[in-house]
């Protein structure tokens, strides 16, 4: 009898409530997929700015010097060097080229090997803490200069056909 109670009362709530309960049920899916969606990402932030990111949604007047820093940054910490490397730099080839016209900057492979190689190993300082990437940047406020790779690169070694298209050594010092 309780059992056929509980099912009435329901049934009724369903019938005289449809349309509370139908948005509430998509309220609470959506949660979930962006929670399920998000658990790899450090913050909901990270997450929405990656999307947008890798959907080339992210308007160009957003996409900074520290916007390249925290796509490099998510993507490290996500999955790894090795797997990040080509997400890195597809991303960046991808998002210019569909930004043609609206990004001055062209893809340079040398800048980009070198801020992935001093986010890495900054990140391996940082190890072992949890940390944000706002906590992350914060604690290695040069990575915020975009100017920083001029103690390792000469701007004519930089602005080679060379360095655009792969990766060269730095003409001033090595890497750390």
């Amino acid at each position: 009898v309780v059992y056929m109670c509980c099912v009435h009362v329901l049934c009724t709530c369903v019938v005289y409530m449809c349309c509370v309960c139908v948005c509430m049920c998509v309220v609470y899916v959506c949660i979930c997929m962006c929670i399920v969606s998000c658990r790899s990402y450090r913050t909901v932030g990270d997450y929405a700015f990656m999307k947008a990111f890798e959907d080339v949604t992210l308007a160009t007047e957003d996409w900074t010097h520290e916007a390249h820093i925290r796509m490099a940054w998510n993507y490290l910490v996500k999955h790894g060097k090795q797997e990040a490397v080509p997400l890195i730099k597809y991303g960046i080839q991808n998002y210019t080229e569909q930004n043609k016209g609206k990004i001055k900057n062209t893809y340079n492979d040398t800048i980009t090997v070198f801020f992935i190689h001093m986010i890495e190993w900054a990140i391996q300082q940082f190890k072992g803490r949890p940390h944000t990437f706002e906590e992350f940047l914060q604690a290695n406020p040069q990575l915020s200069e975009s100017k920083l790779i001029y103690q390792y690169y000469s701007p004519h070694a930089l602005g080679s056909d060379t360095a655009k298209k792969r990766w060269i050594q730095p003409d001033i010092q090595p890497l750390p």
